[in-house]
């Protein structure tokens, strides 16, 4: 019983004393490494101030006419809230001793401050205006590669792409301020149908981890607004010359956008008599919609909505035909002779709303 005992306390005595002597070792090694003469040093830390850059962006008939603001937000939860600060981000070290702190091992991340962006932007399908709309965009072909986003310092005259790193911060700087854009060229290479609205997010790769490894807050998000061209001529002209044949005249129409989740309708107000002598008489017993109906087609996808004058249809192309068909015999009962000769007007209004 006793050598049992004695045992434990010389086991005790000896973890005690192995302990001790790790921490003899280990403590040359911890100092040497704090103050920089191992003679391979620790990347220097910095700060980003405003660590989120969102770049909104109009798409233009030309580059020339791009219309982009900046935007850089302090946290995703500003992001999400819209309770932005304006401005530019800010780069600054917390640590800087330029002497002694090359590393042989890695060079640059021994000296200078320098950002690039790895992968391209993906588009998140966007569900409110609120949240941006941040879903996965892992299945998602829409992309806006590096190389169109641009950045500088304020104090250099020309912006560099993102594709490769770009110094944003000299050793021999304690500070410097970034102005980000997005390349107009973009909208000249791939044409702005095909960059679809939306939200494109990324993330800014630094070649010096931030401390705590926070560099996954260095976001960058493009937001590229929709865009609506309705191609479409002044009139469509229908002239009808024996009122007992059936007649029609129709229009090409087109719209031009880079939003692929849209909504188009056509709406008419309904044909009227314009201004005669036998104006009011003939609007108190003649309906002449009964006489006449509209049709939108699209030979290409075979597609072919009908409406009324006076109603409304929605179509699922994107361009095609506007049809006006008079026909006595299938709309009008045979009643032609109940219209009256004249000049009929109507307005169709096609209306281009986002899903």
């Amino acid at each position: 019983m006793k050598n049992k005992t004695r045992w434990r306390y010389n086991k005790l005595g000896l973890s005690i004393l192995v302990l001790f002597l790790i921490t003899i070792i280990s403590l040359p090694v911890m100092a040497e490494n704090g103050n920089g003469n191992s003679g391979v040093s620790s990347p220097p830390d910095y700060k980003v101030s405003r660590p989120v850059v969102v770049i909104k962006v109009t798409p233009p008939a030309s580059s020339n006419n791009i219309s982009q603001s900046v935007k850089l937000y302090d946290s995703m939860e500003d992001i999400e809230s819209q309770d932005y600060l304006q401005g530019n981000m800010s780069v600054e070290w917390l640590t800087n001793n330029s002497e002694g702190s090359h590393s042989e091992e890695n060079d640059d991340s021994g000296e200078d401050l320098k950002f690039e962006i790895e992968d391209d932007l993906t588009l998140n399908k966007q569900n409110s205006e609120s949240s941006f709309g941040f879903t996965s965009s892992n299945n998602s072909e829409n992309v806006i590669s590096p190389n169109y986003i641009l950045v500088k310092r304020n104090s250099d005259s020309n912006y560099k792409s993102l594709d490769k790193r770009v110094e944003v911060l000299n050793r021999n700087s304690n500070k410097s301020e970034l102005e980000f854009r997005l390349d107009s060229n973009i909208f000249n290479d791939y044409n702005w149908k095909n960059i679809e609205a939306g939200v494109y997010t990324g993330q800014i790769t630094p070649n010096i981890g931030l401390p705590g490894n926070s560099n996954k807050r260095l976001k960058i998000i493009v937001i590229v607004e929709s865009v609506v061209n309705i191609e479409i001529p002044e009139e469509l002209n229908l002239t009808v010359e024996k009122p007992v044949e059936d007649e029609s005249a129709a229009i090409e129409w087109r719209v031009k956008t880079n939003n692929n989740n849209i909504r188009i309708e056509f709406e008419s107000e309904g044909i009227k008599l314009e201004d005669t002598e036998e104006r009011n008489i003939d609007e108190e017993h003649i309906d002449y919609k009964e006489f006449f109906r509209y049709y939108v087609e699209n030979d290409s996808v075979n597609s072919k909505h009908e409406f009324v004058p006076g109603g409304n249809s929605e179509v699922n192309c994107i361009d095609g035909e506007l049809k006006l068909r008079y026909s006595p015999n299938d709309y009008g009962d045979e009643e032609w002779y109940e219209l009256m000769a004249g000049k009929y007007k109507d307005t169709v209004t096609i209306t281009v709303t986002g899903n």
